[in-house]
């Protein structure tokens, strides 16, 4: 039966009670003032930090309630609750019923929903005048699911209406479950969500295909990737630069506070590594500490925006193993390209542009003859190393700029005339060609060649690995251990591979 006359209450004594918890709390008008009747309707119009107009709130940050009751086989008793749980968790009434002290096999089940004439009013600070207009009841218990009290990621509040479809209130959960707990005595807090197919993406309905809801947004938090540059300083700002483009790219909006927590070094010393083989030791030496540097720091993700110096790769592996990071090499991004270009690499052969070091696979010093011996990537280089000094001093003047261009067209177009793909192993070269040559109108037409900018692909691979482990192991983000999140992150970024 429609009581008109409680709808206004509701929202009433939800924020008068609010006045009164003594916490900090915020009450924010949906975009538009949009009516929320539910909370995959709600989240895209949430308005917290300026995000109503811009995506709204990830699933995880709207918090969902029910009103439900059982019923005893043996009495007829029935005792009523109301459950509270994160948007992207799913009840578990087994275990809403254990943690109320009932047996589940004396026990039915009953979602008092009444039609849904209050869904989306529900919160747990007028429980009670539902529960007293609508079901004449007094005495209900409050479950807050143990979810609630996770705090990952900045800011940590959920959100939630406030009695009315177009306004939401924000508040840290601890803080609500204190202030509810004042009011009902028989409030407690248990594990009794579980997996949100929703959510997931899986076992939907027809209507709800398309609905994977853990794409929205970013992870809340992720590991602290920390960046090497110096050789030149320009590469590491390039890497940063595409990180942020291809992080963003994923998704229509991202507040600030869910970007990625980046350290980049310039390490002058890195400078060195241009004469590696004369000076491997001193390079060695600073790398290090460098690096320890930035795992000391807390970074978790470590990359360094130099083709020369992954040559140290195993003793920056060993590095981070001990403080548990991970290190993500350019030479294994681009071959990871190479994959998803090219489905398999087995006898693929590529052109490597770079100083003598890098290029000369055979000669001990170059970070990429592990990674494409075994991905069965046959290189011949091409020692570029003149054009990578000049690249250096050319500073802002363009007609210098111009004439380094011409040069490295004629290194393309002559000296690689047969290569059809061709991997640009030096950062100067890599920002050379990006800046001067790709955004140029095509001068000749034929046979087109395949150019792997590996600070580019070093910024993809990045961006995989940080929502790939983000997603993975955020408990806010709740994903299953059996879902496939790292190939469905891949496809996001690369696309399903040939």
């Amino acid at each position: 039966m429609s009581k008109p006359g409680v709808l206004p209450t509701l929202e009433s004594k939800t924020r008068e009670r609010l006045v009164s918890s003594g916490h900090w709390f915020n009450i924010v008008r949906n975009y538009q003032g949009q009516s929320a009747a539910s909370c995959r309707s709600a989240i895209v119009i949430r308005d917290r930090l300026g995000t109503g107009e811009h995506g709204g709130v990830p699933l995880w940050v709207e918090m969902k309630s029910e009103i439900g009751s059982f019923t005893s086989l043996l009495s007829g008793e029935k005792k009523y609750y109301a459950a509270h749980t994160r948007a992207n968790t799913s009840f578990n009434r087994h275990r809403i019923c254990i943690s109320l002290g009932v047996d589940p096999t004396e026990f039915t089940y009953e979602n008092e929903s009444k039609g849904g004439e209050f869904f989306g009013l529900v919160n747990p600070l007028n429980i009670d005048v539902i529960l007293k207009e609508y079901f004449d009841v007094t005495e209900v218990a409050q479950i807050f699911d143990t979810s609630l009290l996770i705090e990952e990621g900045f800011p940590t509040t959920i959100t939630t209406n406030i009695g009315n479809r177009e306004y939401a209130m924000e508040m840290e959960a601890k803080d609500l479950i204190e202030c509810v707990g004042r009011i009902f005595p028989r409030t407690l807090v248990a594990e009794v969500s579980g997996h949100e197919d929703i959510w997931l993406g899986r076992n939907l309905k027809h209507t709800d295909k398309t609905r994977e809801d853990w794409r929205r947004f970013p992870p809340p938090t992720g590991p602290k990737i920390g960046i090497l540059t110096g050789n030149s300083p320009e590469s590491g700002l390039t890497l940063w630069k595409d990180f942020l483009e291809h992080f963003r790219r994923l998704y229509n909006n991202i507040p600030d506070v869910l970007m990625p927590d980046v350290t980049v070094h310039s390490l002058p010393a890195m400078g060195l590594s241009m004469e590696l083989i004369q000076r491997e030791e001193v390079v060695r030496a600073q790398m290090e500490l460098a690096i320890r540097d930035l795992l000391r720091s807390g970074c978790k993700l470590i990359s360094v925006a130099c083709n020369t110096t992954i040559y140290f790769k195993p003793n920056i592996i060993e590095l981070c193993n001990e403080y548990e990071a991970h290190f993500v090499s350019i030479a294994d991004a681009c071959v990871e390209a190479l994959k998803y270009t090219f489905g398999q690499t087995q006898g693929l052969e590529v052109g490597l542009i770079g100083i003598d070091p890098v290029v000369d696979v055979a000669g001990g010093y170059s970070g990429y003859e592990q990674p494409f011996r075994e991905a069965g990537i046959k290189a011949r280089g091409y020692n570029a190393s003149n054009l990578a000094f000049a690249v250096k001093h050319i500073g802002t003047d363009q007609r210098r700029i111009q004439s380094l261009t011409e040069r490295f067209r004629r290194l393309v177009h002559e000296t690689l005339a047969d290569e059809s793909i061709i991997v640009l192993s030096l950062t100067e070269i890599s920002i050379l060609y990006r800046n001067h040559i790709l955004t140029a109108p095509k001068r000749q037409p034929g046979k087109k060649k395949l150019f792997i900018d590996p600070l580019f692909e070093l910024a993809r691979l990045l961006v995989l690995k940080y929502l790939s482990a983000g997603l993975r192991h955020s408990k806010l983000c709740n994903i299953p251990r059996d879902f496939p999140i790292e190939d469905k992150v891949a496809r996001m970024i690369f696309g399903a591979r040939v």
